[in-house]
């Protein structure tokens, strides 16, 4: 074997270049695609999981209007038992012969101890 045998020729030298840029552009060409198939994957799977968390905020908050509204409608019909109770005990208090005596009459305590 002469010395010239291992020096390769512009063909093979052409031949390689053109095999290693192929080689090269394919490894990229997988890897980018399953790089981005990667990132499409946990788009999606991310997207999925907010969906998730809006619609189980949005059932946690209609939840909590309707706890808001019955408390509200309890509040305000407490504020009118106690609006009628009050009204009641006022019109006692306007009847009550004894009222503009000094002392407390046992119908003036009756109706101290009904406020409480």
């Amino acid at each position: 074997m002469k010395l010239a045998d291992f020096i390769p020729t512009p063909v093979k030298v052409g031949f390689c270049a053109v095999a290693a840029v192929a080689v090269i552009a394919a490894g990229w060409t997988i890897y980018n695609s399953i790089y981005e198939s990667g990132w499409q994957d946990a788009a999606f799977h991310y997207e999925q999981k907010m969906k998730e968390q809006r619609e189980a905020n949005e059932r946690a908050i209609a939840e909590a209007k309707l706890r808001l509204n019955t408390e509200i409608t309890r509040i305000r019909q407490e504020k009118e038992r106690l609006e009628d109770a009050l009204e009641r005990i006022e019109a006692e208090a306007d009847t009550d012969p004894r009222a503009n005596s000094l002392g407390i009459s046992a119908d003036s305590v009756r109706r101290l101890r009904a406020i409480r």
